[in-house]
């Protein structure tokens, strides 16, 4: 199963975004550590914890990002 999910970042307007940001992180990494990686399709990444992202049900990932998120 391919654990790659896409994720909004809750607090996006506290971080001073004018837009929601969505990205894709390790759905099992989140999981098992309470804490992952959420690599936006700007390149950038930022580390985020359970209550700072939403991850979005029924989403299949490589639909929507580029193949450089594959692993």
């Amino acid at each position: 199963m391919d654990e790659l999910r896409v994720a909004l970042l809750k607090n996006w307007r506290a971080l001073g975004f004018r837009y929601p940001v969505y990205g894709v992180l390790d759905a099992e990494e989140l999981a098992l550590d309470a804490r992952a990686t959420l690599v936006l399709d700007s390149g950038h990444h930022c580390i985020v914890q359970v209550e700072d992202v939403l991850l979005l049900p029924g989403i299949d990932v490589h639909d929507l990002v580029p193949a450089r998120f594959d692993s």
